[in-house]
């Protein structure tokens, strides 16, 4: 996922909305996943100055 297609892709057929869907889905994913290790290695970092 490190390089996403771009929206005139879209318009010319190379992929349609349910593959849009999909990426959505997968960015949302991708975006929590970065989430939880910023929380995790916030929390390591916290513990280890307590």
């Amino acid at each position: 996922m490190a390089h996403y297609w771009a929206q005139k892709e879209l318009k010319d057929g190379t992929y349609n909305y349910i593959d849009l869907l999909d990426i959505l889905e997968a960015m949302d994913v991708e975006n929590e996943n970065r989430w939880r290790d910023y929380e995790h290695e916030r929390r390591r970092h916290n513990e280890k100055i307590s």
